[in-house]
């Protein structure tokens, strides 16, 4: 399910090349924050990031759905 909401997401986010820069992933993930009802903090945000952009040029959809997946459950972790 959350593969199929990120994919959803990061078609109306990302610009005509295909991925999505750092503001439009702010944007993007305001989205899966109300889609999963939960605060993401920033810190997972990063951790995240830093682990799916691995060359550093923007997220491309298959990054998007991994940074999605590394963030829902770092905050997961984190509200335990």
């Amino acid at each position: 399910m959350a593969d199929m909401v990120a994919g959803k997401i990061f078609d109306m986010y990302a610009g005509d090349d295909g991925l999505m820069s750092a503001a439009e992933v702010d944007g993007a993930l305001q989205q899966v924050q109300n889609y999963a009802g939960m605060d993401i903090p920033q810190s997972a945000i990063q951790a995240a990031l830093s682990r799916v952009d691995r060359n550093g040029d923007g997220l491309d959809k298959d990054e998007f759905t991994d940074l999605v997946a590394g963030v829902l459950g770092d905050a997961e972790e984190k509200e335990e």
